[in-house]
């Protein structure tokens, strides 16, 4: 949605004013999209995959810089009486085969951030998502599709909801917008038994 990417200003944490003119401009251009489609659509995700590398050997944003944008977000939109009621779902993170569910602990340091920069969960300020965007590509080979699948998707799933209720106390929606495995890999047959295994684990999931 945005005409350029914010480059590599957001690899290293903040050093100095907590404002950012990329992130400015993100959270207007997210509350415009809300304003437009906010009858029809009820979650909106936000930055996605803040957590890659993205051709580096470190994420793309640091976390400082992604706690920034939530609350820069959450600022705009809730201000707004036409859009304030929308939920606001945390750009979605990276839990993957090759990264050991690093997604779980950038989520921790982006809420160590937001506690230490915005005061989240004190004195009242609320922590500013409703709930915590995840990609999830799992067991991506696996010799026992049921089995290992199960016991990954568990692992996985919980590690992330671990972050959550000890930084926040309470449990909190994981809305898991992508996951799935690669026919190249699998083969089109295995392809579909994991999906459809990877789906039991969703449908089951409370």
């Amino acid at each position: 949605a945005m005409a350029k990417d914010p480059g590599e200003a957001l690899r290293d944490p903040i050093a100095g004013p907590l404002s950012h003119e990329w992130i400015g401009r993100y959270a207007e251009t997210v509350a415009q999209i809300a304003a437009l489609f906010h009858d029809d659509v009820a979650y909106f995700e936000l930055f996605n995959e803040p957590d890659d590398w993205h051709g580096s050997n470190r994420n793309w944003v640091h976390p400082e810089w992604f706690a920034l944008m939530l609350q820069e977000v959450h600022n705009r939109v809730r201000s707004d009486p036409a859009i304030r009621h929308i939920k606001l779902i945390s750009g979605p993170l990276q839990g993957l085969d090759i990264n050991g569910n690093a997604g779980a602990d950038y989520l921790r340091r982006t809420y160590q951030a937001g506690r230490r920069l915005f005061g989240w969960g004190q004195m009242g300020v609320p922590f500013p998502f409703d709930g915590v965007g995840y990609h999830l590509y799992i067991a991506q080979n696996p010799a026992q599709i049921e089995a290992e699948i199960d016991a990954q998707y568990r692992h996985y799933m919980e590690g992330v909801r671990r972050v959550i209720r000890e930084e926040e106390g309470v449990d909190k929606p994981v809305y898991l917008s992508e996951f799935g495995w690669q026919s190249s890999v699998t083969g089109d047959a295995r392809q579909a038994d994991c999906m459809r295994v990877g789906a039991e684990c969703v449908v089951k999931d409370p």
